[in-house]
């Protein structure tokens, strides 16, 4: 495994700034029931998650994690502040992941106008920077969670969206 990497979390994959990464850590382990899905899928048709991060191989892994969890659910993606913008006011998100460092704007102040606008969407900051500094920001700024890559694993984010799927 390259140093530096991580491996792969007890629900079978960690989500880490992927640049780098090699196959084994991109790969995804987890096994879930038909009736899993089923109990969810109802719920997840109308349920959209958008992805504003700048690296785009990390965007990329993240939507593939996610599209294997909840087929169901829409992604969009978004690489900058005016393009998450857009697509808050036609994709209508219910949760957005939302990186700290953006071109344009910052996450932060980007996460201050989707919450005005858009009070019901939650916003989880994703950062390779855990620092309280930024998890206090981030509150500040109206996020509802605070995200490490590389230290967050699969299950935390996945419990996250069976939570608001269930309502």
């Amino acid at each position: 495994m390259p140093s530096g990497s991580h491996g792969p979390s007890e629900c079978g994959i960690r989500i880490a700034d992927c640049e780098g990464a090699g196959e084994t850590e991109k790969k995804i382990f987890l096994r879930f029931t038909d009736s899993f899905f089923w109990k969810l899928d109802w719920r997840s048709r109308m349920f959209h998650i958008l992805l504003v991060e700048d690296n785009g191989h990390f965007r990329k892994i993240l939507k593939q994690e996610l599209s294997h969890w909840f087929p169901s659910v829409l992604i969009e993606e978004a690489s900058d502040s005016q393009e998450a913008m857009e697509k808050m006011e036609s994709f209508h998100p219910r949760l957005i992941f939302m990186d700290i460092r953006l071109p344009g704007e910052s996450g932060f102040e980007l996460t201050k106008k989707i919450r005005g606008k858009h009070p019901t969407s939650d916003v989880v900051m994703l950062t390779s920077h855990d620092l309280p500094e930024y998890r206090q920001a981030a509150m500040e700024c109206g996020a509802s969670h605070f995200f490490v890559k590389g230290t967050s694993d699969g299950m935390e984010i996945r419990s996250l969206i069976e939570s608001l799927l269930k309502g």
